[in-house]
């Protein structure tokens, strides 16, 4: 493969593992790159706020929950970069910085929030423990915005590796 490209999942992959099967399929010169949208999107700080608080109460689940806490593997982004390089595949490793512009209204970012992984779990596997959190972080939206459009701004970090 002249590329491959792992967007808004890396995180969810065994990193030893993944590559040296990314190794074993990339042509030399080839890039591997992950791209990680950065979360919450830069919109209004009141929202922004709200979605912190939300996923403060999300990672609290996760860690107390062990239904929750043990139906998946998740590995942090910032070690990335790290493991690139110390899997010793690639002669050049880095990583890039970049955002999008986008209109948004209240609903599309609460939707966008509800679509993360870990609130994901917790809404199938125990929705009783953030309903009224969720609630909460609508009302915020809600209020802070009204039914009207506005800008949003999505952060994304590339982090590549030539083979």
């Amino acid at each position: 493969m002249d590329a491959v490209v792992c967007s808004q999942s890396f995180h969810w992959m065994e990193p030893e593992s993944t590559l040296a099967e990314v190794n074993r399929i990339l042509k030399p010169g080839g890039v591997f790159a992950t791209v990680d949208c950065d979360w919450p999107p830069v919109c209004h700080w009141q929202a922004e706020k709200a979605y912190t608080e939300l996923f403060r109460k999300v990672l609290e689940i996760e860690e107390t929950n062990l239904d929750v806490k043990n139906s998946f593997v998740r590995w942090n982004k910032e070690g990335h970069l790290a493991n690139i390089r110390r899997s010793g595949v690639f002669t050049y490793a880095r990583e890039i910085v970049f955002s999008n512009t986008e209109k948004c209204t209240s609903e599309r970012l609460a939707e966008l929030a509800k679509s993360q992984g870990g609130l994901q779990t917790i809404l199938k596997k125990a929705p009783e423990m953030i309903e009224k959190d969720l609630v909460v972080f609508e009302k915020a939206v809600s209020a802070t915005f009204g039914q009207d459009e506005f800008d949003i701004d999505f952060g994304y970090r590339m982090r590549i590796g030539v083979k």
